[in-house]
């Protein structure tokens, strides 16, 4: 019975996708990149070519897939980077109490959000 069910399930499931990472390492060494947003990411090179060569037609979907990991982590970062903007921004305003930094104010305002930036590069924005 287990057998059975085993064998049905991988018949009537879809391919597996190869692992990715965002991050070269000597494991996921095979750069792709998605077609849409140019992501770069690795995989291992034999699961790349077994999958490449058996699945062409899921190829599409796993570039899609690792565009939305790719956004998912970007939106993280960016709402870390606007949290830390916010509370760089209430410190420089003095939480009501004494007057405001005007340079720590400026400062937290002008503050890099290379996450966000990408996200709005890329036609995403993060409430």
């Amino acid at each position: 019975m287990i057998v059975a069910f085993t064998l049905l399930n991988a018949f009537f499931s879809g391919p597996t996708m190869p692992d990715v990472s965002f991050t070269r390492t000597r494991f996921y060494g095979k750069a792709v990149t998605t077609p849409k947003h140019h992501v770069q990411a690795y995989v291992n090179g034999d699961q790349w070519a077994t999958f490449e060569r058996s699945y062409p037609r899921n190829v599409p979907e796993f570039m899609h897939e690792v565009e939305q990991k790719f956004i998912t982590r970007l939106a993280e970062s960016c709402r870390r980077e606007r949290s830390i903007r916010d509370t760089a921004v209430q410190r420089a305003v003095g939480w009501g109490i004494g007057k405001p930094d005007p340079d720590a104010l400026k400062k937290a305002r002008n503050s890099p959000m290379p996450s966000c930036h990408q996200l709005s590069e890329m036609g995403y924005r993060i409430q």
